[in-house]
């Protein structure tokens, strides 16, 4: 909770069981924003979606883009 305060993070709570058994459903994330080109393989990231929820996903491929 400290670092979320003081350090530019925030919590995030996993109400489903998409990203179990890794995550399972009810826990809480300590995320920080990153350029989407610091995203590598292996990494969970959350992404916003105008109108809709946002989704969380892990990065299996990274491909250059616009």
């Amino acid at each position: 909770m400290i670092l979320a305060v003081t350090g530019g993070f925030s919590l995030m709570m996993f109400k489903t069981g998409s990203m179990s058994p890794a995550i399972p459903a009810g826990s809480v994330a300590l995320v920080q924003q990153i350029p989407a080109a610091d995203a590598h393989v292996g990494d969970v990231v959350t992404v916003d979606r105008p109108g809709e929820l946002p989704v969380t996903h892990r990065v299996t491929a990274t491909a250059p883009g616009p």
